[in-house]
């Protein structure tokens, strides 16, 4: 039976994966209606902005009563599971995915990132069903979406991404220092206490009801670290247009990576689409 905790935390998981689904839907019918509507673009963007920073506000409250549970959610499929990282998806991966999408020369992008696209099947906007804005007449007009990008924008984007992957190092060594403690405690609790089976299982509770603490904190560290990479691409780097696009392009990947994940279950993940989005993460991490 799944306890009460669990339970209010793959609650709002669901709520989120519903909140997502809406997003894409109003992203989608915003950029075939009004994609030269800065502001309404504009708006748009930072009301899906606000629903994600709900979302893990909701989550950080949650996770003070049992956040061991949400490194490798039981809601969540086996195969999103082996890419989490500290409670969702690497923040760097927001980055990887924007020059992903825009498909631009190796020799424009970041060394790590270069690597993760080299090959036939890199992810293109057309992947993700964003076509360029027509005029009245049918004819395509300029993109000013993500395919094209000035180099001031990419300098900004190569700086934000190097600055993620600083701050992932960083959280990631504390998951290391804590899993390192969490076994000198045990091992040190066993020896004093081995023969005193009663009196160890209270002393071990205690000690992983402490440990719990600082996996919340790591929690809630990761998803600011999540929020403030987002909030900055989007709000603060790129245009209106090229923020739909991206916004719409990150909420097909998370909803096909649960949707593909229960595909896995049955064995049924041979799909083109499939492989180019393992290829795509398979220089990251996701949690």
């Amino acid at each position: 039976m799944e306890r009460l905790e669990d339970n209010k935390l793959h609650c709002c998981f669901q709520d989120w994966m519903k909140q997502e689904q809406s997003d894409l839907t109003e992203l989608l019918q915003t950029l075939k209606r009004s994609p030269a509507d800065d502001e309404h673009l504009c708006l748009l963007a930072e009301k899906v902005i606000k629903h994600f920073e709900e979302y893990i506000s909701n989550r950080a409250v949650l996770a003070q009563r049992d956040a061991p549970s949400l490194l490798y959610p039981s809601w969540c499929t086996s195969f999103e599971n082996a890419f989490f990282w500290i409670g969702g998806y690497k923040p760097s991966l927001s980055i990887r995915l924007v020059f992903s999408l825009l498909g631009s020369r190796l020799e424009d992008q970041p060394q790590p990132l270069a690597k993760s696209i080299e090959g036939e099947s890199k992810a293109k906007a057309d992947d993700y069903e964003i076509q360029p804005a027509k005029s009245s007449q049918g004819e395509k007009k300029v993109n000013s979406g993500l395919g094209d990008l000035s180099p001031g924008q990419l300098n900004l984007i190569k700086n934000l991404y190097h600055n993620a992957v600083k701050e992932e190092e960083k959280l990631s060594n504390q998951i290391i220092s804590f899993q390192e403690n969490v076994g000198d405690d045990s091992v040190e609790l066993t020896g004093k206490n081995w023969n005193k089976v009663d009196e160890l299982n209270d002393l071990m509770n205690q000690s992983l009801d402490a440990h719990s603490l600082s996996i919340t904190n790591l929690l809630v560290e990761a998803d600011n670290l999540r929020l403030s990479i987002l909030r900055e691409l989007v709000l603060g780097i790129l245009k209106p247009l090229q923020s739909v696009e991206f916004l719409i392009a990150t909420k097909k990947l998370h909803i096909s990576m649960h949707e593909w994940g229960k595909k896995s279950n049955h064995g049924r993940l041979k799909t083109p689409e499939f492989h180019c989005l393992t290829h795509t993460l398979n220089t990251t991490t996701f949690i």
